[in-house]
């Protein structure tokens, strides 16, 4: 009996020693978000840079918009006011994520394949006021997200969070 009892605690301890090793996969690329300006004026335009960087030991190919400022392509980007309550869209992210958006209207993103040795960077900008409506003095939290590829793992990486402030 003291033999089963002690065979049974090793094979467990090795099975939750994996189940904690899976768990801390890291990430392929890392995030981080910066902001060219900590204070807007409400209707000024807010523009975010948004850092990815090959933190794997291998090169990966990940896609970016060809314009400079369309982040939103393949970001998920999170604005939320100083009580956590989500932001409201702008009209064009309504469209940009088919929510509730016109049947004749179209949007066409080009995109560029990038190549990313480990430790290089690829950055994106992002103009949060053409997403969300900013109009409203106050403090504004921004998470910026991306999904890992199928090719990269599974999951989502999130940013650093930053804070802007809007004044009237």
């Amino acid at each position: 009996m003291c033999m089963c009892f002690k065979l049974f605690t090793i094979a467990l301890a090795v099975v939750a020693s994996g189940a904690v090793c899976a768990q801390v996969a890291p990430s392929p690329f890392s995030l981080t978000l910066s902001s060219f300006v900590k204070v807007i004026k409400a209707g000024s335009e807010a523009r975010l840079e948004i850092v990815l960087k090959n933190t794997s030991n291998h090169e990966f190919s990940i896609t970016k918009s060809n314009a400079e400022d369309r982040a939103e392509s393949h970001y998920y980007i999170d604005v939320r006011d100083s009580k956590g309550r989500p932001v409201p869209d702008t009209e064009y992210a309504h469209t940009v994520s088919n929510l509730n958006s016109k049947p004749t209207t179209q949007f066409v993103f080009s995109e560029v394949v990038h190549t990313l040795n480990p430790g290089e960077s690829l950055s994106d900008i992002a103009v949060i006021t053409k997403l969300y409506d900013l109009s409203r003095p106050g403090e504004y939290t921004i998470i910026v997200s991306r999904k890992i590829s199928r090719e990269l793992g599974k999951g989502t990486v999130k940013s650093n969070p930053i804070t802007i402030t809007v004044i009237s």
